[in-house]
């Protein structure tokens, strides 16, 4: 293990009570299903505003961005 591996665990373990998992970004592409979305065949049903299903799907770097939402009209489920 690296001294940076053990670096990170430290950290970790005197946070939180269970121990996490870092993430490894150069091979985030390969895993995403963001990028296997063809937003331009996408359809929602039952959205209240066309067109705000497809908003939903957003790339990692826009994950907690919550000013895009989809609601639906008259139906409690959405349709994707």
């Amino acid at each position: 293990m690296t001294k940076r591996r053990r670096d990170q665990n430290k950290l970790c373990n005197i946070h939180f009570s269970h121990t996490c998992q870092h993430v490894d970004k150069t091979n985030l592409g390969q895993w995403n299903l963001y990028t296997k979305i063809n937003k331009y065949n996408l359809q929602c049903y039952n959205e209240k505003h066309d067109g705000s299903g497809k908003d939903v799907f957003r790339a990692w770097e826009e994950r907690l961005d919550r000013s895009k939402a989809v609601g639906s009209d008259d139906e409690p489920k959405l349709l994707f």
